[in-house]
């Protein structure tokens, strides 16, 4: 059986990647970056910031098509200490059993958003308060996260990678 697993080194390559096409420039409270082939930051920078409300929206009323409209058909999720889910239907199922298990409230704070052509990437922090459906407190987590997004043929953005990790909070020894 093959390892499907991406390999750390790819995750590097595209970071590092998309960091090296981008330069800094400021936007409308996103910090954003733009590449010679961008033809309206501002308004891309928008778009996205207007796709991770719509996705933060759907998440917090368990829209499951609302949520899975948001991803490109091979989309990948790289969630931490779990497998790789690969493509919409892996996704689907994804948010199905979180959506039957748990009401959630999400925000997501993008703190920089970076385009280059028709290939962006986000990072920011996403807040969550899940309330357990069978009762029981509510938990409050805090992920920072990192986000691929590609324009569709028809223009619009969609996430094509998400990866994200819980937020350390205090001090290691």
């Amino acid at each position: 059986m093959t390892d499907k697993r991406m390999p750390k080194w790819v995750v590097n390559a595209v970071v590092l990647s998309l960091s090296s096409l981008t330069m800094s420039c400021a936007s409308t409270g996103r910090q954003s970056t733009t590449a010679r082939f961008s033809i309206d930051d501002k308004a891309d920078v928008n778009a996205i910031g207007h796709l991770l409300d719509q996705i933060a929206a759907a998440d917090s009323v368990g829209d499951l098509d609302g949520v899975t409209a948001s991803y490109t058909d091979d989309a990948l999720l790289l969630p931490p200490d779990r497998p790789v889910l690969r493509g919409i239907d892996a996704i689907r199922e994804h948010y199905q059993k979180l959506f039957d298990r748990y009401d959630l409230k999400v925000t997501i704070r993008s703190d920089e958003i970076h385009i280059a052509g028709d290939w962006a990437h986000s990072v920011g922090v996403t807040f969550v308060t899940s309330l357990p459906r069978t009762g029981g407190q509510a938990v409050q987590s805090q992920d920072k996260y990192m986000m691929l997004l590609k324009r569709t043929r028809d223009g619009h953005w969609k996430i094509h990678r998400l990866m994200w990790s819980p937020v350390f909070r205090g001090s290691r020894r």
